[in-house]
């Protein structure tokens, strides 16, 4: 059976237009759609469960379809923001087994903006665009996304995949909220400057049992960028084969975040110039029982770059990383990386730490 808001198409355009690509395979999907002045809001009612589990470092997701269920597109171009939703502050939408597919915002979020309350499960949010941020979700309020899939997308700014607050030239920055991406994955999505899987400016982020991987960003951060004093939390996560023709080719972290890092892998990501796996600037980052490996880097700091900030080594290995300059594991400036007798620096190339500026304890070659 399929539904949709309104029976054929969401109108979830602040114009008025029919608008999004949300649509629902087995239970019907009731709301309201508004304006700009009202609060989007969207319950779905009956859709049946799905499974997805996060594996490492392989994910298995079931997809939401359920086999023989018919699919509904309905694409949009919106020159504002959330081509596909719209949630507004004091609004909450709630998506299960749902599609937003192919639509384009002039502003914030390609396929969601959400400055209210949205949760969303085993829904897909798939080549959806953003001209400033987020392609494919938009941040400015509670988020949470479990067991779903957000695949290339893509946005100017910053985050490809999802962004949490924006800051602006030509009009009022933007807030960060809190967002917690559980059992996803964010895979394939771009931005020509930061983030290109996610990307947070002085919010709350928390990912958790999750892939990140095949994202690109231009400037920083392929697979993750934060800063302006961020708060981010990594748990068995897996940070994979992203990439960026700049700095942080897994993650990006500069100007006073506070990321933590809990048994989970930055493996096979790339960057043009410093910090194939970790790029970190007057930033602090804590590394637990998780690893930095294989990762590479066209100037120096093949596994971690730290310049003005601290990044601490707790029972974990940055192994395996490659620079064209040494070092290739662990490179610091003006900042500090404390390696505790569990963790371990070493098979990196050309060194593991020497051609760092400062030395770094328990490092070796």
């Amino acid at each position: 059976m399929d539904a949709a808001v309104n029976g054929d198409a969401a109108s979830w355009n602040q114009n008025g237009a029919a608008s999004g690509d949300a649509t629902n395979e087995n239970g019907a999907a009731s709301g309201d759609a508004t304006n700009e002045n009202g609060a989007a809001s969207w319950n779905q009612s009956g859709a049946a469960s799905g499974d997805a589990t996060v594996g490492a470092p392989v994910a298995e997701w079931t997809a939401p379809a359920a086999e023989g269920a018919k699919h509904k597109l309905f694409p949009h171009h919106n020159t504002k923001d959330g081509a596909g939703v719209l949630v507004q502050a004091g609004g909450t939408a709630d998506f299960e087994k749902s599609y937003l597919e192919h639509n384009l915002a002039g502003g914030v979020g390609g396929g969601i903006a959400n400055f209210g309350k949205t949760n969303l499960y085993h829904t897909s949010l798939i080549k959806n665009d953003a001209f400033h941020y987020g392609g494919g979700i938009f941040n400015g309020g509670v988020l949470r996304v479990s067991s779903s899939r957000v695949m290339e997308n893509g946005a100017v700014i910053g985050g490809g995949g999802i962004a949490n607050g924006a800051a602006f030239l030509d009009r009022k920055d933007i807030k960060a909220g809190m967002v917690s991406v559980e059992k996803a994955e964010v895979t394939g999505n771009d931005a020509l400057g930061f983030g290109g899987g996610l990307f947070d400016l002085g919010g709350d982020m928390t990912v958790k049992q999750t892939i990140v991987a095949r994202n690109l960003a231009l400037l920083a951060g392929g697979g993750i960028a934060a800063a302006e004093r961020s708060s981010l939390y990594l748990q068995e996560a897996q940070l994979v084969n992203n990439g960026t023709v700049g700095d942080g080719g897994g993650m990006a972290l500069a100007l006073g975040v506070i990321a933590n890092v809990d048994k989970s892998n930055i493996t096979d990501n790339k960057a043009g110039v410093f910090g194939g796996g970790v790029f970190n600037l007057l930033s602090a980052v804590t590394f637990r029982y998780s690893s930095v490996s294989e990762n590479l880097a066209g100037f120096s700091g093949g596994g971690i770059f730290n310049v003005l900030g601290s990044v601490d080594l707790t029972a974990s290995k940055v192994t395996k990383n490659r620079s064209t300059f040494k070092p290739g594991g662990v490179f610091s400036a003006l900042g500090k990386v404390t390696v505790d007798n569990k963790s371990a620096i070493k098979g990196n190339d050309p060194t593991n730490c020497q051609g760092s500026l400062e030395r770094i304890e328990n490092c070796f070659g």
